[in-house]
């Protein structure tokens, strides 16, 4: 399973904007020494789930992602710490079973519907999806269209009748926010799958409608199609013509 088309990651943009989905295709990678940092913390973060909390051996090192390379310092030994120490800290409390970089798709909704979970805890009666972020920008947690797309996967494969919540979550060490560096919200798995069916769902297929519909606004400033996108060209149109 490669790159979804329509990535939970870009939730935000793809139900704000149906155009930028396609029109997003095959456009350059915007990889940046931020980004490529970010993916070497999440390899740390992995690694020390699968091996016991063991990374300290990375300190001093130089890791390459992205055609990046990334000294390893006390600050990404941090940001991965904190991150496993909580993931390990809520299995002990849950139970049951820990996924790690667990692929999650959620067929019901789309086959287009899938990504990747950093950590998914499948108790007996609740799951956790949790996310490490490691950007300067803080995430939110309340109504993150990403992470409830990881449940809705992970509530159709992991989702009994006996599981009645899932808990989201996200681990941020990198930067500040009022609630804290772990935020966490949950949901009633009856609400979420609504959610799903009434509003994911077709915000997903008119992204694949023959003529879809774009819209402007923050969600632009990401956009790996702004360059070519028809309203961009519109408004350098309107500069240049001067009507």
């Amino acid at each position: 399973m490669g790159h979804s088309i329509w990535a939970p990651s870009a939730a935000e943009r793809n139900m704000a904007c149906a155009g930028s989905v396609m029109l997003s295709v095959g456009q350059p990678d915007r990889s940046s020494v931020a980004s490529a940092a970010g993916t070497v913390q999440h390899r740390i973060g992995e690694y020390g789930l699968r091996n016991d909390g063991d990374i300290d051996f990375y300190l001093g090192t130089n890791e390459f992602a992205d055609g990046f390379e990334i000294p390893i310092t006390d600050k990404e030994i941090a940001v991965a710490r904190l991150y496993i120490d909580y993931v390990k800290k809520r299995h002990a409390e849950l139970g049951g079973d820990l996924f790690i970089e667990q692929k999650l798709h959620a067929k019901e909704i789309h086959k287009e519907c899938y990504g990747s979970g950093d950590a998914v805890i499948v108790a007996p009666h609740t799951i956790d999806v949790i996310d490490l972020k490691t950007g300067r920008m803080a995430v939110e947690i309340e109504d993150n269209k990403q992470l409830k797309i990881y449940a809705l996967g992970a509530l159709e494969m992991f989702g009994t009748e006996d599981v009645a919540t899932i808990t989201t979550t996200i681990v941020q060490p990198t930067t500040f926010h009022k609630d804290g560096a772990v935020r966490s919200v949950t949901y009633d798995t009856v609400g979420l799958v609504e959610w799903g069916f009434d509003v994911l769902r077709p915000a997903i297929l008119a992204s694949f409608a023959d003529d879809p519909e774009f819209s402007e606004g923050h969600w632009c400033k990401w956009c790996p199609a702004k360059s070519i996108c028809p309203l961009k060209t519109k408004e350098v149109n309107y500069e240049v013509i001067g009507h």
